[in-house]
């Protein structure tokens, strides 16, 4: 089965299965499911494919109605977007990130080495 451009694993339980889906958790996963009445330990080889589509196409016309909640490619240009205004802006984070090296507070003497490869 396929749900936004990525194929599900058929043995999963549903809700597991949408997690794969960048912006997806598991809370969001397991709310769209009891909406859309797909039980919670539903598998995804157990739908029949007339009714994914059914389920399919009404969870894509839920996101284009809810522009809060967002996935895939857009949520990963906005996260770019967030990054590039730290690196214009030149506060530390933004430094940081642009030196390729742990912005968060992690050391960098003895551990980060494949951050600053």
């Amino acid at each position: 089965m396929r749900f936004l451009g990525d194929s599900l694993k058929e043995k999963q339980k549903v809700s597991i299965a949408l997690c794969s889906i960048f912006g997806f958790n598991l809370r969001s996963a397991e709310a769209f499911c009891s909406r859309f009445g797909v039980g919670k330990d539903c598998r995804v080889q157990s739908i029949s494919a007339k009714k994914w589509a059914f389920f399919s196409k009404r969870i894509e016309s839920e996101l284009s109605d809810n522009s809060f909640l967002l996935l895939q490619t857009s949520l990963k240009r906005l996260y770019r977007k967030n990054i590039e205004n730290l690196i214009i802006m030149q506060c530390y984070r933004g430094l940081r990130h642009s030196a390729k090296l742990p912005c968060r507070g992690q050391r960098t003497h003895t551990n980060a080495s494949t951050v600053r490869r």
